[in-house]
């Protein structure tokens, strides 16, 4: 693996942390919160940066067996917000993030 001989049966996991800290998918200011990152990147730089938070919900068969139900209950949310607010839509996805970061 990345010309590293790798016995079989070794088990490989993956470092959340470093990969959602990556300066070269979030940007320098990676420790800094500041959800409108994600508002302001093109698309492309966006995908791949929702692409390396979605890791964190683990893939293949190994997927976070709650992972629809956090996606569904973070899609309600947002929906909740942006329904009983008079905020724009950039705005209310700010409020969300931030929500979100408060609970986890």
């Amino acid at each position: 693996m990345n010309g590293v001989f790798v016995p079989g049966g070794t088990a490989i996991g993956h470092n959340s942390l470093a990969l959602t800290q990556n300066t070269s998918v979030f940007g320098p200011d990676v420790d800094i919160f500041r959800p409108e990152r994600f508002l302001d990147a093109p698309e492309p730089k966006r995908a791949k940066m929702i692409q390396s938070l979605d890791i964190v919900f683990g893939g293949g068969r190994w997927t976070c067996a709650g992972k629809a139900v956090a996606m569904m209950e973070l899609n309600k949310t947002f929906f909740e917000v942006s329904k009983q607010s008079q905020l724009s839509t950039n705005q209310n996805i700010i409020v969300l993030i931030m929500i979100l970061d408060a609970l986890l």
